[in-house]
């Protein structure tokens, strides 16, 4: 039951990221979801392609916090 109770809350955190770091492009920089979204994996994923547009100050702030929340989050216990 352990497991299930670990797994539940690892999802519940990434969705929670995901739809953080989605919405927050979306009204920071105006960007359409499937933007925005992809953005947000990219960047919590740390796989660092660049930005798919220009960042205004808010969204560079936006973009160091989602890596922060994203390399902090940890699914090993």
């Amino acid at each position: 039951m352990e497991i299930k109770h670990k797994l539940f809350w690892i999802a519940l955190m990434l969705v929670a990221l995901l739809s953080t770091g989605t919405l927050g492009y979306i009204f920071i920089e105006g960007w359409r979801p499937l933007d925005a979204l992809y953005m947000t994996v990219i960047t919590v994923a740390t796989i660092g392609y660049g930005e798919l547009k220009p960042l205004s100050d808010a969204g560079r702030e936006f973009t160091m916090a989602i890596i922060v929340m994203g390399v902090g989050f940890s699914p090993i216990p």
